[in-house]
This record gives C-alpha cells, structure tokens and sequence, in this order.
C-alpha cells in the first residue's frame, strides 16, 4: 500500500507519479525572494486538473519541515484535484534547518520522522508516506546533514518507508549512498536525487551500481541543463540496463514556473518530454517504469 494525505491506497489505483515536486513550500525566509512561494489551493489545483488531463495520477511532494509543509493544504489540493498526493517527513539541507535540527540528538529526530510517518504530521492524521527530501550541501555533508541522514535511516529502518535524497546540483551521490548503507538502509529504499545535474554519465552508472535508483527529477529545468541532454543521458543509462532504477519529475520550486505565470507547468512531463522520449524509441512499457513503476515500488510500505 502507498501512504498518501488522505489515507492507503494500493498501487494497482495509481497511475503517472511525479516523484519529486513542490505542491506546497515556502523558502522566502532564505532566499529572500517571494518566487519561491508555492501552495495557493486554487493555483495549484488549477495547475495539477492540466497534467491529470494528460495522464498524471499522482504527485510525492517532498516538503518538509522548514520548508512550509502544510498537510491540510495537500489534503485540500488531493480533494479538489482527486490526484493522490503523497507528503514527506524530514528536512532538507544545512542552510535552511531550524533550531529543532542543531538542538536535538539523531535519537528525537528519528522519533519525530517515525511520528509523521505513523500517527500524523503536525498535530493531524494526515500521515507522510516517504522520509524526503533530506539534502547535502554543494560538494559537502556538513555534520547537522549527517545527522538527518543517520536519523532518517533509523526511520526508514524501523517503517520500511524510503527515503529520497537532495544532491545540491549532483553532488555528494556517492557519499549519501555509503552513509546510507554504512545505517543499513535497504538499496531497494533508496532514491538518489538531482542526478540529471551530473553531465558524467559513467559517474551516474558508478552510482546505479551500488543497487540504489536515481531521480532525473528537474526535467524542464533548462538553466541548469537541456531536457535534450537529460534525454541523451537517460538513453545511454536505459541501454546500460538500468530501466530498473531510474524515475522522472520535474521539481517545480517556483511561481514562476507555474503554467499560469508563463512557465513549463506539471504537465510539461506529458506534453514535452513524453513525446520527447518515445521520438528516441523508448517503449511504453519503459516510460510506465520510469513514470510509475519504479517510483511506486520505492514508496511501497510493509503492513
């Protein structure tokens, strides 16, 4: 069963999963800026009826505490859209922890993980039903981050939720998997994330070795990379055997990335890269792993 906001559903009920998105955040208090401002019901919901038109079914939002989760708000955008949304414990890098992070031993943080993922987040019954996204800095894991991840392993142990990772702009894949593993957190609950930032493709295989999955989850994100060399990137990885572990969002953090302000949208996945992907010969039977399969299989929780 997949833990979503509004309660268990089995995975035969889910179809396309954006395994990586932002339905509701708020990181203005570091960055300083209002773009980074998500989570206006009738916005978003708005937003998400455009993808579900072109076959989107689900959407893990990755938010935790510190970033502006609001478990009601995802409740509301679920109901309004009926797209099944799936909330996250845990927190996110360094710069944007609050006190709760410097101050408390890996032993409370884990209790709280365990909390939201068993009983509610924030005082609800609103269960979050993955531990994400838990990040490193850029080419660094500061000794707080290292902290989250031995808390968030302790969780993950003891729910059998997964976790998903934040590798600032790629970095630190290699080093997020060996602490990972060294708290003994299963391969098959483990998603490395930002890996379409890396332009090594021998170092994403490197990393796929280890028997984790990887998320090509800023697609539509053209300032950092082209989606036609994330394409590139996939293919050579889907001809290496990967097609196991690899999953695809989007990752939208931005008003501005909204369709409704100008941007590429939630359905861009459908509508853009989609078609992008089976232009080059990738199956639907490949896409439904890299859009459905493989992603559910990860969020899939023991009874």
């Amino acid at each position: 069963m997949i833990q979503t906001v509004l309660g268990k559903v089995s995975s035969t009920d889910i179809g396309y999963t954006l395994a990586h998105e932002h339905l509701v955040m708020d990181l203005s208090h570091v960055r300083q800026e209002a773009d980074s401002i998500l989570g206006e019901v009738h916005v978003m919901t708005k937003e998400l009826l455009s993808a579900k038109a072109m076959g989107l079914s689900a959407v893990v939002d990755v938010s935790n505490t510190g970033m502006g989760q609001d478990v009601n708000r995802l409740v509301k955008i679920s109901e309004a859209t009926g797209i099944h949304v799936i909330a996250s414990t845990g927190f996110y890098q360094d710069c944007y922890y609050m006190d709760e992070v410097r101050q408390s031993t890996v032993e409370e943080l884990a209790a709280k993980f365990i909390h939201e993922l068993c009983t509610g987040i924030d005082g609800t019954q609103h269960k979050a039903g993955v531990i994400a996204e838990i990040g490193s800095s850029h080419q660094t894991m500061t000794e707080d981050e290292k902290k989250v991840f031995h808390a968030s392993a302790i969780a993950a142990n003891k729910t059998g939720s997964a976790i998903f990772t934040h590798c600032e702009l790629g970095t630190m894949a290699l080093e997020q998997v060996e602490l990972l593993f060294k708290d003994n957190v299963v391969k098959e609950k483990i998603l490395i994330g930002h890996m379409d930032l890396v332009d090594d493709v021998e170092y994403l295989k490197q990393v796929l070795n280890q028997g984790v999955s990887i998320a090509f989850d800023t697609i539509g994100k053209v300032g950092y990379v082209t989606d036609e060399r994330r394409l590139e990137k996939l293919v050579e990885l889907l001809e290496a055997g990967f097609e196991e572990q690899l999953v695809l969002s989007l990752d939208i953090t931005r008003k501005s990335y909204l369709k409704s302000n100008g941007g590429y949208g939630y359905d861009h996945m459908f509508g853009t890269f989609v078609p992008m992907m089976k232009n080059q010969g990738i199956s639907d039977t490949v896409i439904k792993k890299l859009l459905r399969n493989n992603v559910l299989r990860l969020l899939e929780r023991r009874e």
